[in-house]
């Protein structure tokens, strides 16, 4: 993986990550349920791959957490 791609994806990343974060609102980790918690975990390991991993295409990646962030609205 080149180093502008990289980038692209990190910053493609963030804005997607930042984005369904302000849609899903905020909630204090003491006020989270079992079910955010490893929801918000499972979405941070798909964010990870997403940015690092060239084997998973950025369309994918978008997608996988979108399909994660949607139920937990």
């Amino acid at each position: 993986m080149e180093l502008i791609e990289l980038i692209v994806r990190l910053i493609l990343t963030f804005v997607v990550l930042f984005t369904l974060t302000r849609i899903m609102g905020r909630k204090e980790i003491s006020q989270m349920t079992f079910f955010n918690f490893v929801s918000a975990i499972t979405i941070g390991s798909i964010a990870a791959n997403l940015a690092v991993s060239s084997n998973l295409s950025v369309q994918n990646g978008v997608m996988a957490l979108v399909g994660w962030t949607v139920p937990l609205v």
